[in-house]
């Protein structure tokens, strides 16, 4: 294989705060006094007063048919330790700007809370749950913010939409995944009833998320339950098809890799497996989606995949040479049009083809996925992309059966040469196991 320069690391300048040692109090949070603590005391209630309120109103709209999660958000002005609030009786969901957190209680009332509250105004020579001084306000989710950016103006011109609806995940023990097992089977019978689709369902170790085909009506419904943490559109992708080029090959000198050749697998939309460029150089190629063969209708797999055997097409084009340095597998997951399975979740299609071609081809080491999501987008206040939290499930669970590999996504490919010219972000890990459980 060519051997090419590392990539420079550069050290990183920042002023970032230095961690505390232990023992030492948290110096971003300021004290309340008594009388601070007991105006707090009160409005804590009010809210909390709230919050029921509104879950018990829940609780009578869906009676018989799903039960609503105590689920809310608590405004913070400094640093909590989870442990802290363990405390009381609440799990951490997620962390808002540093600034705020959701929060789940699997009481459904807050009489726990309210006598820590009476606890915390008490002055004593130690105080209890100081931590409190760091609660602002608690309140509701407001559904607004469980939308899509791009769900509205999608739904705006259609009855229907197919939609990704994700819960807050209440983590990996058994109790947590039989309880949002039975919000699943639950909010199911619901969509259903009311002339919705249900087409798939994926549960990880980070996230669970199903796909359904709802009417904008039904989707206003449902955003009610806490227990639905977003709704919106399913990824799209955004490649620029009519940009690539075919070259002629005649005169070119090719050949086929060694045989103890690295392994890449590119999950895309498929490859020509006969195209004279590659087809030496082919280990297998499989098609996940359903009715589809594995060979590529629209191009972008080829060219990727010419781009992982070749790398510098432009230098092997002047040079009339192409010897590949790896042998090339294909995981079809795109249609012709480059576009997703709507039926189907691209979480689920990747879980599957690393499944199938990992556990048969141990020779490979390296995934490439120039594949994404257009309205996924970098951006303050946004909780983890369910496929970047998927990378990192699957290469923490590759660290127990000793198998080396990267994988490679594509840190922005739009332009005008997006084929000849991809940034990469790399991700390694050491091992291998079972994919996480799916259902579709």
């Amino acid at each position: 294989m060519q051997e090419l320069p590392h990539l420079p690391l550069i050290k990183l300048e920042s002023d970032l705060p230095r961690s505390r040692r232990r023992g030492r109090p948290d110096s971003d949070i300021t004290p309340r006094g008594p009388k601070e603590r007991e105006k707090f005391r009160e409005k804590a209630r009010e809210d909390c007063d709230k919050i029921f309120k509104e879950f018990q109103q829940l609780q009578e709209q869906y009676k018989g048919h799903i039960d609503p999660a105590l689920i809310y958000r608590i405004d913070l002005k400094g640093s909590v330790k989870s442990s802290e609030i363990e405390r009381l009786g609440l799990k951490i969901l997620s962390v808002v700007d540093k600034k705020a957190i959701i929060v789940f209680s699997s009481n459904k009332h807050f009489d726990d809370f309210y006598d820590k509250l009476d606890e915390y105004v008490t002055d004593s020579a130690r105080r209890k749950y100081p931590f409190l001084d760091a609660f602002i306000d608690l309140e509701k989710i407001d559904e607004k913010t469980k939308k899509g950016p791009h769900l509205s103006s999608y739904l705006s011109s259609k009855e229907k939409a197919i939609v990704d609806v994700e819960f807050w995940f209440l983590g990996e023990d058994r109790d947590s995944v039989r309880q949002m097992d039975k919000w699943s089977r639950e909010l199911r019978n619901i969509v259903i009833y009311n002339g919705g689709k249900w087409l798939s369902k994926l549960k990880t170790g980070s996230f669970y998320v199903m796909r359904m085909e709802l009417n904008t009506e039904l989707i206003d419904e449902i955003i009610k339950l806490p227990q639905i943490a977003s709704i919106d559109i399913p990824p799209r992708t955004k490649l620029s098809i009519a940009q690539i080029k075919e070259e002629s090959i005649r005169d070119f000198d090719i050949i086929e890799p060694s045989l103890d050749a690295t392994g890449v697998l590119v999950i895309d939309s498929g490859i020509t497996s006969g195209h004279p460029l590659l087809e030496r150089a082919v280990g297998e190629a499989k098609s996940f989606l359903r009715g589809k063969s594995p060979i590529d209708e629209c191009g972008h797999g080829t060219s990727i995949a010419g781009l992982s055997l070749y790398g510098d097409l432009v230098q092997c084009i002047s040079d009339k040479k192409f010897y590949p340095d790896c042998w090339l597998f294909s995981a079809r997951v795109l249609d012709e049009n480059g576009e997703y399975d709507n039926q189907k979740m691209i979480e689920s299609q990747f879980l599957k083809s690393l499944n199938v071609f990992l556990r048969q081809y141990p020779q490979i080491k390296v995934i490439n996925l120039s594949i994404g999501n257009e309205n996924d987008i970098i951006g303050i206040g946004k909780r983890q992309f369910r496929w970047a939290s998927l990378i990192d499930d699957t290469l923490y669970e590759l660290s127990a059966i000793g198998r080396d590999i990267i994988i490679v996504i594509p840190s922005g490919n739009f332009g005008r040469e997006p084929l000849m010219g991809l940034s990469f972000v790399i991700w390694k890990s050491q091992e291998f196991l079972q994919a996480p459980d799916m259902i579709d």
